[in-house]
């Protein structure tokens, strides 16, 4: 299953700087379901930061 942009903005993330990273990365880890959902939920907390977790981390 590949994740859509529609997909992301269904589950809440709003269009900015970094949606397609992190549209890229959900499509590299294959999420779906839930870990999608948690992943979005994630996100939308980091954004307010501006400083994605998964764009950032080094290990």
């Amino acid at each position: 299953m590949t994740v859509t942009r529609q997909d992301l903005l269904d589950l809440g993330l709003s269009q900015g700087p970094h949606f397609d990273a992190a549209l890229a990365e959900a499509n590299r880890l294959r999420l779906t379901g839930a870990a999608l959902q948690t992943f979005v939920r994630a996100l939308g907390a980091d954004q307010a930061t501006k400083t994605p977790h998964f764009i950032t981390s080094e290990g």
